[in-house]
C-alpha cells in the first residue's frame, strides 16, 4: 500500500517541486489541455470543460488540482511516511503562491525561467533562446516581479 501511495505521489510530484518548476509543469499541462480543447472545438465536438481555454484559467485549474487531488494525497503520504513532510510543505507553499498569481503572472514567470535556461544553454536552435532573443530587459523585469512568499527573488538551478 505504501509503495502504491509513493508511486501516485511520484506521478503528480510536479506540484511539490520548487515553485518555478511547479509553474513550468502547470503551464505544460494546461497547454496540453487547451490544445485538446482547441481540437475538440475545431471538430465541432463539445469541449471538455477543463480543456476550454475560453472558460478556464490556468491558475484556477492548478489550484483545483492541488486542492482536490494532490494535497489530500500528499497529506496521507506525509502521515504514513514522515520523510515526505518537506514535499508536503513545498506543495502547500506553492498552493499559497497560486493564490497571488494570475495567468499572466504564471506565464511571465515561466517565460523568465525558460529564457534563463536558454541563455545558459546558448544552443543556436533552441526554441526558448529564439523566443527570448532581444528580450533581456523584459526578462529582468519579469524576474524582479517573480518573488516568493518571503519577498526574495527565486533562483532556478538548472543542471
Amino acid at each position: 500500500e505504501r509503495l502504491q501511495l509513493l508511486l501516485k505521489c511520484a506521478d503528480i510530484s510536479n506540484v511539490a517541486q520548487p515553485l518555478p518548476a511547479a509553474l513550468e509543469w502547470a503551464v505544460a499541462v494546461t497547454d496540453e489541455f487547451f490544445a485538446q480543447g482547441d481540437m475538440e472545438r475545431a471538430r465541432g465536438m463539445e469541449v471538455t470543460p477543463m480543456c476550454d481555454r475560453t472558460a478556464q484559467s490556468r491558475v484556477r485549474l492548478q489550484r483545483g488540482f492541488v486542492d482536490s487531488v494532490a494535497a489530500p494525497l500528499f497529506r496521507v503520504a506525509a502521515r504514513l511516511l514522515p520523510g515526505m513532510a518537506p514535499l508536503l510543505q513545498q506543495l502547500e507553499d506553492n498552493r499559497r503562491a497560486l493564490d497571488r498569481l494570475t495567468d499572466a503572472d504564471m506565464l511571465s514567470q515561466v517565460d523568465a525561467v525558460r529564457c534563463r535556461r536558454a541563455s545558459r544553454a546558448a544552443v543556436p536552435d533552441n526554441d526558448d533562446a529564439e523566443a527570448c532573443s532581444g528580450t533581456a530587459t523584459a526578462v529582468n523585469r519579469t524576474e524582479a516581479a517573480a518573488v516568493d512568499e518571503v519577498g526574495e527573488l527565486f533562483t532556478v538551478t538548472v543542471g
